[in-house]
C-alpha cells in the first residue's frame, strides 16, 4: 500500500471517529440532562432519576441507527477528497441521526415512528433525513387515503381517513422544520380501488361511479389543503398515477399478493390476516356482511398495502393513516432490502 493510500485512509478514519463522537448515543448522564434541558423526557417514572439504563431500548435503537450513519458516512468519505464536504456530510449524518432521536423519544401526538421493524426502519429514517440535511431537498413522504367510505358506503367527501393523514403531515412538516429540513407529502387517494373486484362488490359500486365520486374526494381535499395554508408541502394526487408512472399494473399485482395472503402458511401474515379482521369488527366496518364476504374484504385489504409496498419500493416514507394492523402488510412483496420503506402510521 502507498503513502497516499495509507493516508488517505487515515483520513477516512479521522472524519468517522469525529462522527462517532458527535452522533447522540444516550450513553451518558451528561447528554440525558442535556436532553432533559431541552424538553425531552429521559426520565422513567415519577420521580426516577436520570439513568442510562433505564431507556435501555431508546438507547439500543440509537446504537443501531449510528452504526448504519458511520457506515454509510465512512463509504461517502471513501469517495470524496473535499474536507468542507465531508464535514458537511458529518453535519448531515447528525441531523438525520437527532430526527431519529427526536421522533424515538417525543413522537408527535397519535404517531407511531417505525415501530413494527424499528431496527430496519429507524436507519432508513436516519438516511432520509440525511440526505435532505446535506442535498437541501425535502424528505419525501406518500400518505395513501382510502376514499370517503364509511361501512363500505361510498361517498364523495374528506370521509374519515383523509383529516387524519393531512393532520399528520401537518405535524410531522411541523416537526421537519425543527432541524431545518423540508418535507413534502403526496396525499395520494386510493381510486386505484376501482379495479377491485371485491371492493365494488361490497361498496355495490361500478368503476365509474366509485371514479366519479373519489373524484369529489380529491377535489375536496385539496379545498382542505388550501384552507390549511399547506399547499406548499402537501400535494394531493391519485394513487393510479402513482402506479402507472412506476410501470406496474395496479390490479395484477394486487391479485398475486391477495392470493399469496389467502395461501399462505406464513405465521407472521395469519396473525395480521386475524388482527385486521379484528380491527374492522371492533369499528363494525363489517355490519351486514357473512364470513366469506370478510374474509375475502380482508384479504383484499392486506394485498392493497402489500401491492402499495412494492410500488413506492424504498424511494419514499410512508405515512399511513388507517388500519394499524394491517402496516406490515406493506412488505410482504418486498425481496430486496433497497425496496423496504420506513412506515409511521397513525394510532
Amino acid at each position: 500500500m502507498s503513502d497516499f493510500e495509507v493516508r488517505e485512509q487515515n483520513e477516512v478514519e479521522e472524519l468517522v471517529q469525529q462522527l462517532i463522537v458527535d452522533l447522540p448515543s444516550l450513553n451518558t448522564v451528561e447528554e440525558l440532562e442535556q436532553l432533559e434541558e431541552q424538553g425531552y423526557n429521559v426520565r422513567r417514572g415519577l420521580g426516577s432519576r436520570i439513568d442510562p439504563s433505564l431507556i435501555r431500548t431508546e438507547r439500543d435503537r440509537m446504537k443501531i441507527v449510528n452504526k448504519s450513519q458511520i457506515t454509510k458516512a465512512k463509504e461517502f468519505h471513501s469517495t470524496v477528497s473535499d474536507d468542507e464536504v465531508s464535514e458537511a456530510y458529518n453535519a448531515a449524518s447528525i441531523i438525520g441521526a437527532e430526527i431519529v432521536l427526536d421522533f424515538t423519544l417525543d413522537a408527535p401526538v397519535g404517531i407511531s415512528v417505525c415501530e413494527r421493524n424499528p431496527k430496519f426502519e429507524l436507519p432508513l429514517l436516519a438516511s432520509f433525513g440525511t440526505i435532505a440535511a446535506f442535498d437541501g431537498v425535502p424528505v419525501h413522504f406518500v400518505v395513501p387515503c382510502c376514499p370517503d367510505n364509511d361501512l363500505y358506503k361510498l361517498g364523495s367527501g374528506l370521509g374519515r381517513i383523509v383529516p387524519k393523514g393531512l393532520s399528520a403531515s401537518e405535524m410531522i412538516h411541523d416537526r421537519m422544520s425543527l432541524f431545518g429540513i423540508k418535507s413534502m407529502f403526496d396525499i395520494q387517494l386510493a381510486d386505484v380501488e376501482a379495479s377491485d373486484p371485491v371492493l365494488l362488490r361490497a361498496m355495490k359500486e361500478t368503476t365509474e361511479s366509485f371514479l366519479e365520486k373519489v373524484s369529489g374526494t380529491m377535489d375536496a381535499t385539496r379545498a382542505e389543503v388550501d384552507r390549511m395554508g399547506a399547499s406548499e408541502y402537501m400535494a394531493v394526487s391519485s394513487m393510479q398515477d402513482a402506479f402507472n408512472l412506476r410501470g406496474i399494473n395496479y390490479l395484477q399485482t394486487q391479485s398475486r399478493a391477495a392470493d399469496a395472503v389467502i395461501k399462505t402458511s406464513n405465521k407472521g401474515v395469519k396473525n395480521t390476516y386475524n388482527e385486521l379482521l379484528c380491527e374492522r369488527e371492533k369499528l363494525r366496518d363489517f355490519a351486514g356482511f357473512d364470513e366469506k364476504e370478510k374474509r375475502d374484504l380482508v384479504a383484499s385489504e392486506l394485498a392493497g398495502y402489500a401491492a402499495y409496498g412494492e410500488m413506492v419500493d424504498g424511494k419514499s416514507i410512508i405515512l399511513s393513516p388507517d388500519a394499524v394492523s394491517a402496516v406490515p402488510a406493506y412488505h410482504y412483496l418486498i425481496t430486496d432490502k433497497k425496496g423496504y420503506s420506513p412506515v409511521m402510521y397513525m394510532r
